[in-house]
């Protein structure tokens, strides 16, 4: 009886928590990203509803300490070089060590120069001037909010700015030409998959948002786009932009909030469910839609989230009830139990 029931039970392999800090000023459309034990977060709009003011403040939360999930606490470092939002912050190494790297945005005057480095060694920031392979050279200002994504070694960066792929050579300091995808993409969430594929997913093409059952991949090997379907264990997630996409290190993908309607979400619901798991085996995506602990109405969209050991970290979120409107502050949790295969035993609760 005893080898039945463990052969029945599934262990939870994950739990996601939530953590509440009140780092610095709210804001929405921020850059983030994880280096070196850290989560920094630097630019984005804030301010009351229509005042949409630039910031460059920049500053880290340490993910090698304990911490708590009332107060976390930050670190201030020197301020980007420009205000920007919908920018992309992205970690890569090159010969001369790890660098942050910031790419495009939309900037106030002056836009500076097209890519800035922060070096959290030497703990300042400092312009690149890449090279220039097959005449493609992203621009300094982005045509809309990008998610720029790193390979597996650190030493290449890929943005998708509305249908062309910029490919920065990190280690020769190369701006690469990359292949046009089939379609537009605008609003979307992307992350990269132990198969060196980049997943592109929802998005809008500038009309509609796309269907969740449809993920957009970029083969980075041998720079091919293609589609493939993915099915659902439940429903398939509603259409939606704004959100994001973290994955975790056994390769599942978190998709946090999002909206449904036209580009300001100006008349949009948020997105459900708000919170979405993605499996990929290498060959089929699946959705699941395990519930949140503790759901919130509130429609959270333009932040930014990260996998960080049991926790899911989404940084500052806004509503759009209006223009641009701050609603919450910095860090927002939910704890999910994993639900494939799992055959219930009394006293379960999924």
């Amino acid at each position: 009886m005893t080898t039945l029931i463990l052969k029945l039970i599934i262990i939870i392999n994950l739990i996601i928590t939530v953590a509440v800090a009140q780092p610095t000023i709210l804001r929405c459309c921020h850059g983030s990203v994880m280096a070196e034990d850290r989560i920094y977060i630097g630019g984005g709009y804030t301010g009351k509803e229509n005042e949409n003011i630039y910031t460059n403040d920049f500053f880290s939360f340490d993910l090698s300490v304990p911490f708590s999930t009332t107060n976390m606490q930050y670190e201030v470092h020197a301020k980007v070089p420009i205000m920007s939002v919908a920018h992309t912050l992205v970690y890569a190494k090159s010969a001369k060590g790890g660098m942050i790297y910031l790419f495009g945005g939309y900037r106030k005057e002056p836009i500076g120069d097209p890519i800035y480095g922060y070096s959290p060694e030497k703990q300042a920031w400092s312009s690149v001037t890449p090279k220039v392979n097959g005449g493609i050279m992203m621009p300094i200002e982005s045509s809309t909010k990008i998610v720029g994504i790193s390979d597996g070694n650190l030493g290449t960066i890929y943005i998708f700015d509305n249908g062309t792929m910029y490919i920065y050579d990190v280690l020769n300091n190369f701006w690469n030409p990359g292949k046009i995808a089939p379609h537009k993409l605008n609003y979307y969430a992307a992350v990269m998959l132990n198969t060196s594929e980049i997943a592109y997913i929802g998005g809008s093409d500038g009309t509609i948002n796309l269907p969740m059952d449809q993920i957009l991949l970029y083969n980075t090997k041998v720079s091919l786009w293609y589609t493939k379907n993915a099915k659902a264990n439940g429903i398939i997630p509603s259409p939606r932009q704004g959100h994001t996409a973290s994955i975790a290190p056994d390769g599942r993908i978190f998709v946090y909030g999002g909206f449904d309607g036209d580009d300001d979400a100006l008349t949009s619901s948020g997105s459900t469910p708000t919170f979405a798991v993605l499996e990929y085996d290498g060959d089929e995506f699946v959705w699941f839609s395990p519930q949140l602990f503790n759901p919130s109405s509130v429609m959270r969209i333009y932040h930014t989230s990260h996998v960080v050991g049991n926790y899911l970290i989404v940084a500052f979120v806004f509503a759009a009830f209006g223009f641009f409107v701050i609603m919450s502050s910095a860090f927002f949790l939910a704890r999910y139990y994993r639900r494939r295969n799992v055959i219930p035993t009394a006293g379960q609760n999924y």
